[in-house]
């Protein structure tokens, strides 16, 4: 439920975005203070692709413990809407 809420969020985001924003750069220090400026829409392909890093580890956890874990590939969900 968790993973869906934020997924609903980062729709939000996207949606609301100025349309030049990817053509802009992200200018931000890091958590170790360094400078860093990188652009917007790479910035957002890192973040969506991280989350399927953290899919796969709640996959693998839940397959661990015996559980069935849910369809998380893209494309599963790109037929479900028939694109």
């Amino acid at each position: 439920a968790r993973v869906r809420a934020q997924a609903e969020r980062w729709i939000g985001f996207v949606e609301a975005a100025d349309p030049g924003l990817s053509d802009t750069r992200l200018v931000y220090r890091s958590m170790a203070g360094d400078a860093c400026d990188t652009p917007w829409a790479g910035t957002l392909l890192h973040v969506f692709n991280h989350g399927t890093h953290h899919r796969g580890q709640m996959s693998a956890v839940l397959t661990r413990f015996g559980q069935p874990a849910p369809e998380m590939d893209f494309v599963y969900f790109l037929r479900l809407q028939g694109v």
